[in-house]
């Protein structure tokens, strides 16, 4: 997900995004809200609430719903980022036996 932070404009690109209507409901002081309502519909929700500060873009909130009704909202403080983490510490080891499968095309 890329983000365009000129000022007055939040342009975010992303493949979740493109599938999705996008509306921009009320939001907290100092905050942005994207809601994200699928095209087509997905299993895992029914539409996302994306809430980022507004000078730092920060994500600050996540709410979702689902078919059944539910609704789960996740809220972020303190988050640091780029702390210089090694990239040692990310280290993928494949299981035996698995396939990767990659779509060059995109």
């Amino acid at each position: 997900m890329r983000a365009d932070a000129r000022p007055g404009r939040l342009r975010i690109v992303g493949g979740t995004l493109r599938g999705s209507r996008i509306d921009v409901p009320d939001a907290p002081a100092g905050s942005v809200a994207l809601k994200l309502t699928p095209k087509r519909p997905e299993r895992e929700y029914d539409w996302l609430n994306l809430v980022v500060d507004k000078s730092s873009l920060a994500l600050r909130m996540l709410v979702t719903s689902d078919s059944q009704g539910g609704l789960s909202t996740f809220a972020f403080a303190n988050l640091r980022e780029n702390t210089g983490i090694a990239d040692k510490e990310f280290v993928f080891v494949m299981p035996r036996g698995v396939d990767v499968i990659t779509d060059a095309g995109h």
